[in-house]
């Protein structure tokens, strides 16, 4: 009786649930990117001031309308991370690409700056 009553185990905090399915925050996507162009909201003439138009957001390389949940190859982080796992050349300097490979090499934790 006592194997058909064995104890369940302990349910995972939400920390440990999030770990446990690889939950992203704030997952790559154009909204993140540093080239997302963001909409621009429009506005009616009042007083002497002109209407300002809807700008739907664009993407900054090829200038065509996305979604802020789209994604395409071409994504850079804030961070300089790109999908690929490289940092891009052009936004970050020598020495942070090298305490970041460093880092990954090692296994630990790329120091922030």
């Amino acid at each position: 009786m006592s194997e058909e009553l064995a104890e369940a185990p302990a349910p995972l905090t939400k920390k440990e649930a999030r770990k446990a399915q690889g939950f992203e925050m704030a997952p790559a996507r154009c909204l993140n990117c540093t080239r997302f162009d963001p909409p621009r909201h429009g506005v009616p003439p009042i007083g002497d001031r002109p209407a300002v138009p809807y700008k739907p957001p664009l993407c900054g390389i090829g200038g065509f309308e996305v979604r802020p949940s789209s994604i395409c190859d071409e994504w850079v982080g804030k961070g300089g991370e790109t999908l690929d796992g490289a940092p891009e050349v052009a936004n970050i300097t020598t020495e942070q690409f090298d305490r970041a490979f460093d880092a990954v090499v090692s296994g630990s934790e790329p120091a922030s700056e």
